[in-house]
C-alpha cells in the first residue's frame, strides 16, 4: 500500500500547470499527470482504485478552491455576479375621477370632458347676458357649486385668477361696476 504524502494547494496548482504542459487532452489525463507529479511513480504504481479516486477528488476540490479549471488548467472565469433585479416601479395611483361639470355624467380627471367646457362656457355667457338663469343651468344638470360669483357684477363664472368673468374682463359687462 502507498504511503500518504501531504500536499499543499500550491503544489496542486503547480502539478496541474505542469500536467498541462505535457498536453493532456482531457480531465482524466490531466489528473493522471497531476497525481504523478504530486505523489511520484511509486505511489501511482502501488495505489488502489479507491486511493486513486480519493486523490483525484482531492485534486478536483483544491482546483475548484483555487479557481482553476481542471479541464484546461487555466484560471477559471469567476462566477458572474448576479445582476440585481430591477426594482419594480411603483404603480402610479389612478387619477381621482369625478363627474363632468356640464352634467353629462362622464367621469373625468379635470373639470370637463373633452369639448364640454365650450358648452358650459356658452351657457355661462348666456347667464351673463341675462338670456339664461342659474336655475336653468341646474335644470340641465350643471354643477353650479363649482362656479363662483364675478367680483364685478356677481354673475356666475368659471373660476378665474382675476375673480371676474370674461365679459367683465373684456369691458363688455353691462353692470354699473364696470370700469
Amino acid at each position: 500500500m502507498a504511503t500518504k504524502k501531504q500536499t499543499t494547494k500550491r503544489q496542486v496548482k503547480e502539478a496541474i500547470r505542469e500536467a498541462m504542459e505535457h498536453g493532456p487532452r482531457n480531465e482524466e489525463e490531466l489528473l493522471e499527470h497531476a497525481v504523478l507529479e504530486l505523489k511520484g511513480q511509486e505511489w501511482v504504481d502501488a495505489a488502489t482504485e479507491e486511493e486513486w479516486e480519493a486523490e483525484a477528488e482531492a485534486i478536483r476540490k483544491v482546483s475548484a478552491e483555487l479557481g482553476l479549471d481542471i479541464k484546461t488548467g487555466q484560471q477559471a472565469e469567476p462566477p458572474k455576479a448576479k445582476q440585481p433585479k430591477p426594482k419594480a416601479k411603483a404603480e402610479p395611483e389612478p387619477p381621482e375621477l369625478h363627474p363632468c361639470i356640464c352634467g353629462c355624467g362622464k367621469m373625468v380627471k379635470g373639470r370637463y370632458a373633452q369639448g364640454h367646457d365650450a358648452k358650459v362656457h356658452s351657457w355661462i355667457g348666456q347667464v351673463e347676458k341675462g338670456e339664461m338663469t342659474e336655475e336653468n343651468l341646474q335644470a340641465k344638470g350643471v354643477d353650479v357649486s363649482t362656479f363662483v360669483a364675478c367680483t364685478c357684477c356677481g354673475k356666475l363664472i368659471d373660476p378665474h385668477p382675476t375673480g371676474m368673468g370674461p365679459a367683465c374682463r373684456a369691458g363688455r359687462c353691462a353692470c354699473k361696476n364696470a370700469a
